[in-house]
């Protein structure tokens, strides 16, 4: 089996997995889901940069943890609880460690965090907005399509040939056009077979362009900002897990980048438009 045909089976049975898990109505299916995605990405983060203390190692993976789902408002007793559970866990295996060993590697555990665990955290608050987690991933996914199809086809000038070779000017404009293109679609009213008004994401067209060009550019310099990282640590791939694809934060770093920009655009300062 050749590395194409390796990479579309793992690719498809990969999302279908999400959109199974993210059409539940289990919320805890939703954010065990995270969970594994925040931890896959810290795990693979730790080895790039060359982590080797099991102690840092279990700080650094509590500390994403307790930042992806703090809830620090008195709604949610239970995430308050299980968040301070952690930053009482990740306080002990820091002191646990000595100090000219740890001092090395905190700088770059909290680099860590903050690469991750603030995006992450935003990508958990997206959980309560209907489809919006879903239709992220769908464009992240249809961003990557995008820029490969049209990279492969039209790519002449090279983006950051330092930091990644195979990424043009072209690829991502074609990313970026197609990205905009979906969310366009999917900000369009439809009727179901009862002639009922139903939405995807009820936003306007302008939210959706803005939505769509975004994750698409952000996605890229997520996928930059890795490649740098495997370039630094001297790797392909950040891991193995996934077949044709490499590691969980190979197939997830342009989305950490794409799920905040979603957030702010839809929860924070640009949620007026």
């Amino acid at each position: 089996m050749n590395n194409f045909t390796q990479r579309v089976i793992t690719g498809s049975l990969f999302v279908l997995l999400i959109i199974f898990i993210l059409q539940l109505e289990n919320k805890w299916a939703h954010h065990i889901l995270l969970a594994v995605i925040t931890l896959g990405c810290m795990h693979e983060y730790n080895r790039l940069t060359k982590l080797e203390s099991r102690w840092l190692k279990m700080a650094s993976l509590l500390g994403v943890l307790f930042y992806v789902f703090a809830d620090f408002s008195p709604r949610d007793q239970y995430s308050l609880t299980g968040s301070m559970g952690l930053m009482l866990l990740l306080v002990l295996s820091l002191f646990l460690v000595r100090i000219e060993e740890s001092k090395e590697k905190l700088g770059l555990i909290f680099l860590g965090v903050a690469y991750i665990g603030f995006p992450m955290h935003a990508v958990h608050n997206l959980l309560y907005v209907p489809n919006l987690l879903l239709g992220t991933f769908f464009l992240v996914w249809t961003s990557d399509t995008g820029a490969y199809v049209s990279g492969k086809m039209l790519g002449k000038r090279k983006l950051m040939p330092l930091v990644s070779p195979g990424k043009t000017w072209e690829g991502l404009l074609g990313g970026m056009i197609l990205t905009a293109a979906v969310a366009y679609v999917l900000s369009i009213w439809t009727k179901d077979n009862n002639g009922n008004v139903v939405h995807f994401l009820n936003m306007s067209p302008t939210k959706a362009i803005l939505w769509g060009l975004g994750v698409a550019f952000f996605g890229t310099i997520g996928d930059l900002f890795e490649s740098r990282l495997k370039r630094e640590a001297g790797v392909k791939d950040s891991g193995q897990l996934l077949p044709g694809h490499g590691g969980i934060l190979d197939r997830f770093d342009a989305f950490l980048f794409a799920g905040l920009y979603t957030q702010i655009i839809f929860q924070g300062p640009l949620a007026f438009f």
